[in-house]
């Protein structure tokens, strides 16, 4: 007679047991390579998302230099699902659209930008303005100019886009406090944020202002060379200022000035961009090159200037000198103004 045990079809319990006992066994012991598997894929996410981090950062900055008149950051953009975004591909002006080109360049695709490639997780861009540093001119000595900036911050976020974009009490994507002007030193990311790249348009900005102090030096000496060549051919003893003056039709002129109220001229404050001042082309010089600052501002010419500013001195009195003056705020790309204090004049 056969036992009804062993016809019964599937796994007795002792077997059941056994073979869930080898299966947790296998388990425990695979957990950690899961877990490992698991931490080197979304380390090999997070990778991918600091390199585009890294894109996006360079872009803004590249953005700042080439197409902007200032070299100033782009402001984040808030526009549909997209809050404290990088880049709306919805607004067609001639400037973002250079922007979408520097980025593109950067090989960062369109849906990527803003979030991750997934389009699931944002990623966040944070900018301060109306940051001000002073320095001297020629960056260890000369009168003191002031240069503003911008500083940011690019980074990326574990969580959804659905869930925290933006975050209820910092109205940003992530875990992250506010960027301000007072926290700069102090910020960072928190939470699940990560790959922060920071951002800073003041090494931009100390560029612009090499190149405009470059700039005025070199106009000094062609002003100093031009003077000594026709003091050279001049008779011996002859006391005429020759510092050139304009000459174009339709010059304006502005001798008679008192330098007591007009910051040391005598003669007034000539543009080199002014189309009717023929300055420049008396040096053989052009003014695309020495008209305008770094940042576009005009260079202004005095070809009789009283150091003392006091006013005493006589008109096309010998020693003679010349200046050149620029507005102080350099990076705010503003012409000298009538007020002294605004302007940093350079005698020649």
């Amino acid at each position: 007679m056969s036992n009804p045990r062993q016809n019964a079809s599937g796994f007795t319990l002792l077997e059941l047991m056994i073979t869930i006992f080898m299966l947790s066994i296998v388990l425990v012991a695979v957990s950690p390579m899961i877990a490992q598997q698991q931490a080197n894929a979304r380390k090999l996410l997070q990778s991918e998302e600091i390199r585009r981090n890294k894109i996006v950062a360079t872009a803004l900055l590249t953005n700042a230099a080439d197409n902007t008149a200032l070299g100033t950051l782009r402001a984040p953009v808030t526009f549909g699902t997209v809050t404290s975004g990088i880049y709306n591909p919805g607004d067609s002006t001639a400037a973002n659209l250079a922007f979408g080109n520097v980025i593109a360049q950067g090989g960062v695709i369109a849906n990527a930008i803003n979030t991750d490639a997934k389009s699931t997780k944002p990623r966040a861009y944070q900018m301060v303005t109306g940051l001000s540093k002073t320095t001297p001119l020629f960056f260890r000595n000369g009168p003191t100019i002031t240069l503003n900036y911008e500083f940011g911050a690019i980074y990326s976020t574990e969580c959804l886009a659905t869930s925290c974009n933006p975050t209820v009490a910092t109205g940003l994507p992530g875990d992250s406090i506010v960027l301000t002007a007072a926290n700069i030193t102090s910020w960072d990311i928190a939470g699940d944020d990560f790959g922060v790249i920071p951002i800073s348009t003041l090494s931009l900005q100390k560029s612009m202002q090499e190149l405009t102090g470059t700039k005025l030096n070199e106009l000094r000496d062609y002003f100093r060379n031009y003077v000594n060549a026709k003091q050279l051919e001049a008779e011996s003893g002859l006391g005429t200022n020759f510092f050139p003056i304009p000459t174009g039709a339709g010059a304006s002129d502005f001798s008679g000035a008192n330098p007591t109220s007009n910051q040391g001229c005598h003669n007034g404050w000539y543009s080199l961009a002014s189309g009717t001042v023929n300055v420049l082309a008396q040096l053989n010089l052009t003014s695309d090159e020495y008209a305008a600052t770094a940042w576009g501002a005009d260079i202004q010419y005095c070809a009789d200037y009283d150091p003392s500013a006091t006013g005493t001195s006589t008109a096309d009195a010998a020693p003679h000198n010349g200046a050149l003056r620029v507005n102080k705020n350099l990076s705010t790309g503003a012409p000298p103004s009538g007020t002294a204090a605004d302007n940093v004049v350079l005698p020649i």
